[in-house]
């Protein structure tokens, strides 16, 4: 899986004009547009706070976000643009959506470490707490690969789904506490908004990072039962599918 993993790197960065400078340009890129458009124009969330404060709690929810967004984009079309794995060769398939999850980890790490210097320039430095994170971050990965485990087998017999994906993608970032704190979602839709399992991580995360205060056990928890349902799920459904993937491709 490493060695795929850095195949997919080399696929996507060799020859541009950046490399993997790309890693990090793009996120400083999509931080800088949505702190101009929420945090300037529409001045979401800052409660007395500065711009510079803004951007820290936007980019602090947006980082989780990169991970999971990019793993579920790319893994409708992970095993159909991969055929001759299921056709010729005798290969763990269960392996290829991870490797789009590594890739998006990778980013997501890059843009993580912004986000801890820009923590230590801009905001109140690195906290003790930020040794729990491996604790949080650990449920969207077992989210994502159970998700991507699924994605990836129903892609290969419903070719639309990769579009439909991408819209379920955007229509998640503005039902996730990204652009705007938590507070603003109406008390009477609170709890169905939270069954979101990335709720409860994001407002972890800012807590540890940006706050230094403990993690909500409860934020921590049902992210974690969902991420072991997903992946126990996605396993179960993507070994039923894959007898078939050689037929329809």
């Amino acid at each position: 899986m490493a060695t795929l993993t850095v195949q997919e790197l080399r696929s996507r960065y060799t020859g541009s004009l950046l490399g993997l400078a790309w890693m990090l340009v793009i996120p400083l890129v999509q931080l800088a547009i949505y702190t101009f458009v929420f945090g300037y124009i529409y001045r979401v969330g800052q409660n007395g706070g500065g711009i510079l404060d803004y951007a820290l709690i936007l980019f602090s929810g947006f980082v989780p976000f990169i991970m999971v967004s990019e793993s579920l984009g790319s893994a409708p079309s992970r095993i159909t643009s991969q055929p001759n794995f299921v056709k010729k060769v005798v290969f763990p398939l269960e392996i290829l959506p991870l490797v789009t999850m590594c890739v998006a980890v990778i980013h997501a790490f890059g843009a993580f470490i912004i986000l801890l210097l820009a923590a230590c320039l801009f905001g109140d430095g690195l906290h003790v707490t930020i040794f729990w994170l491996p604790l949080i971050v650990i449920a969207p990965i077992l989210q994502v690969i159970g998700l991507s485990w699924i994605l990836s087998s129903l892609g290969v017999f419903v070719r639309d789904l990769t579009s439909t994906i991408q819209l379920i993608i955007q229509f998640l970032f503005f039902l996730t506490p990204i652009t705007y704190p938590l507070s603003f979602v109406p008390a009477k839709v609170l709890m169905i908004y939270k069954l979101n399992p990335l709720v409860g991580t994001i407002e972890n995360f800012r807590r540890i990072i940006l706050h230094g205060k403990e993690p909500v056990f409860i934020d921590i928890f049902y992210p974690l039962v969902v991420g072991f349902i997903l992946i126990v799920s996605g396993y179960y459904c993507f070994q039923r599918c894959r007898r078939a993937f050689a037929d329809v491709l």
